[in-house]
């Protein structure tokens, strides 16, 4: 299976660049960066692309919890189906640093992928699911996803994008089963 239309989420603005929230960004911002693409806004819908050999891949700008709507505009548009879209997004239920992907499953209070799950209709989409950090039993989840990582987690953070860069690769090249064998086991955390 290829995916034709990988999609990170994320917050547009640069207060949100470098937030836990971000992290769908941050992961294809590294590989336009790395593969010399660059994101283009579109006038019709609230989305940045890039098309890099057959791939769309997406940034909505319409805000975390509206991501939905822009990727429907962007499959319907172009006559995709959901089976060909990978979702790039950050998820506190994971230690820093580790990945799961799941070919479907519900949004685990994720605004995002609510908002995916209600304009597609559907829980049926691949998702990569980076870990930024479990939220402190003190604070709020929503200021916690939109706080940039500390000054001592940015190391961790680079080593989390380029896994996750990875895991979009081994996707894409070798298939989901086999990426879910590779980027799904228990690691350190890093």
């Amino acid at each position: 299976m290829s995916f034709r239309c990988v999609v990170g989420l994320g917050n547009p603005g640069s207060k949100y660049t470098e937030t836990r929230h971000n992290i769908g960004f941050q992961v294809l911002d590294w590989m336009a960066n790395q593969g010399g693409w660059s994101f283009q806004s579109l006038s019709w819908s609230s989305l940045q692309v890039c098309k890099h050999q057959g791939v769309s891949y997406l940034k909505p700008q319409s805000f975390m919890n509206r991501s939905g709507e822009p990727l429907q505009q962007w499959l319907s548009y172009f006559q995709l189906s959901v089976e060909e879209v990978l979702v790039v997004v950050d998820d506190v239920e994971l230690d820093l640093g580790q990945i799961r992907i799941r070919a479907s499953g519900g949004s685990g209070g994720h605004n995002g992928l609510r908002s995916i799950e209600e304009a597609l209709g559907t829980q049926r989409y691949v998702r990569i699911r980076c870990g930024v950090g479990k939220c402190p039993p003190d604070r709020p989840l929503e200021d916690y996803v939109l706080q940039s990582f500390t000054v001592d987690q940015k190391e961790a953070v680079k080593g989390l994008i380029e896994h996750a860069v990875k895991a979009v690769d081994c996707c894409q090249s070798e298939g989901l089963e086999k990426a879910m064998n590779v980027f799904n086991r228990k690691k350190e955390s890093l």
